[in-house]
């Protein structure tokens, strides 16, 4: 399952945060073994691969404006509590 949890504020996001603002949600999945749907629907959204992030937790970072599409494409909205609990 892939999930996604709503914008927050990252206001360290200094470089970035003048092209794209600081809200920020990330895109997660539910199965660490198999992340290719994972790729795949960060791809529909137009998020490049080469910025999935797999350190602590395989993710990609999504602008606030991408998290309604991300939902409309099948994307699971939890709070971030659950998102960070699930995506272990």
């Amino acid at each position: 399952m892939i999930l996604i949890h709503p914008p927050r504020s990252y206001p360290q996001m200094k470089g970035v945060a003048k092209r794209y603002g600081t809200r920020w949600c990330h895109l997660g999945s539910t199965d660490p073994d198999d992340l290719e749907p994972l790729h795949q629907l960060a791809q529909r959204l137009g998020i490049a691969r080469r910025h999935f992030q797999n350190e602590k937790r395989p993710h990609y970072d999504v602008r606030a404006s991408q998290f309604e599409r991300a939902i409309e494409l099948g994307a699971v909205e939890v709070d971030i509590r659950e998102f960070t609990r699930r995506t272990r």
